[in-house]
């Protein structure tokens, strides 16, 4: 939160905003000072189950169900540093507008979702990727997925992040696919960025696990990105962080024009809020960072 200080307000379009947590979390950001909210949805609902967050000055923009999205990324492609937020939108739907070649708001690389969590259990933030966007990424969309994550994390303020490739195992087996994949990531990056890969999550979190199974790794234990092999198990890690293990989330989407600020729906207003500060601090910020590999 320190490092939006000093930025400038910024517009946020949500696509769906007919949601209370959402609302409460716009409301904060507002009375920060950090966003004019542009609500896109129905009209009637966003006010009726928004009331004890709704500012009349706040854009409503009334949209039928089925052109939500396509509404929400129009006023995005029409407003310069407009970010967009989804709401009580699918994803499937939401990404279908942003991907549309013409009328969308693809940028020229990979968009890959990137999952922020705040452990009471890990002594600093963990950056997980990617849970929504790539299902099942093969070796080139992993490494485009790992390098996505390394510019956020630099972008966060973090200029030489550790990065783990998680897979079932610490060595290479080839009947375990993600671990031939790990280690072909590793080799082409280790030269420029802290890389371990393939990696198991006990490994890549604990010293002590590392220890124990004679492990040598320099970032066990300091990990902060944790690239998953797949969307199923980083979905499925950082719910579990979340419900289970008292952790604090917050989630974006890079690789587009600008950045897309998405938690699941049944996530509360504080992960929506720290969404949104981490979508400004790195369209803040993105342009002054080096590259993956550089």
């Amino acid at each position: 939160m320190n490092q939006v200080g000093s930025m400038q307000r910024q517009t946020v379009v949500v696509a769906g905003a007919d949601n209370a947590s959402i609302m409460n979390a716009l409301s904060r950001a507002a009375a920060a000072g950090l966003v004019t909210p542009i609500l896109v949805g129905n009209g009637a609902e966003i006010r009726r189950c928004c009331k004890d967050n709704f500012n009349s000055d706040w854009k409503i923009i009334d949209s039928s169900s089925g052109s939500i999205a396509e509404t929400a990324v129009k006023q995005v492609r029409s407003i310069p540093g407009a970010l967009l937020m989804k709401g009580r939108i699918s994803t499937a739907g939401l990404m279908k507008a942003v991907l549309d070649r013409k009328n969308g708001i693809r940028g020229g690389g990979l968009l890959s979702h990137i999952a922020v969590v705040e452990s009471p259990g890990y002594d600093k933030l963990l950056f997980i990727t990617d849970g929504a966007i790539n299902i099942h990424p093969d070796e080139l969309t992993l490494e485009r997925i790992t390098c996505n994550a390394i510019e956020f994390v630099r972008a966060m303020g973090i200029p030489y992040p550790r990065t783990a490739l998680i897979t079932l195992v610490e060595e290479v087996n080839s009947k375990i696919l993600s671990t031939v994949i790990a280690s072909n990531i590793t080799e082409k990056l280790s030269d420029r960025e802290i890389i371990e890969g393939p990696v198991s999550i006990d490994i890549a979190l604990s010293q002590a696990a590392a220890k124990e199974k004679n492990v040598n790794s320099k970032i066990s234990g300091q990990t902060d990105i944790m690239v998953m092999p797949n969307a199923i198990s980083c979905n499925v890690v950082v719910k579990a962080l979340r419900l289970v293990g008292g952790g604090r989330i917050g989630g974006v989407i890079v690789g587009a024009k600008t950045p897309i600020l998405m938690v699941s729906r049944s996530d509360d207003s504080n992960s929506k809020f720290r969404s949104i500060v981490l979508g400004l601090i790195y369209q803040n910020r993105q342009r002054n960072t080096n590259s993956c590999g550089t």
